[in-house]
């Protein structure tokens, strides 16, 4: 999948700011390039209609608050 949909893969334990998720995903913005992500942190493959968000899209909004943010959702997952 990483490289049919040139993504950027989230490690959750890094240890080097270059593994920094928020970085590597400023890195694609400033090439241009959109993202697609998953505000709860992952897929939701439960029954709830929503996980709770994690602060990814919060910081990305932040440090470039140009950047236009189109919400939108992915049903029928399962």
């Amino acid at each position: 999948a990483q490289d049919m949909l040139s993504s950027v893969l989230i490690q959750r334990q890094w240890t080097h700011e270059a593994q920094n998720p928020i970085s590597i995903m400023l890195s694609v913005l400033d090439e241009g390039h959109s993202l697609i992500i998953f505000p709860e942190g992952t897929r939701n493959m439960t029954d709830e209609p929503l996980l709770p968000f994690r602060s990814g899209l919060y910081n990305l909004s932040m440090a470039r608050p140009d950047v236009e943010l189109i919400p939108c959702w992915i049903e029928n997952m399962s």
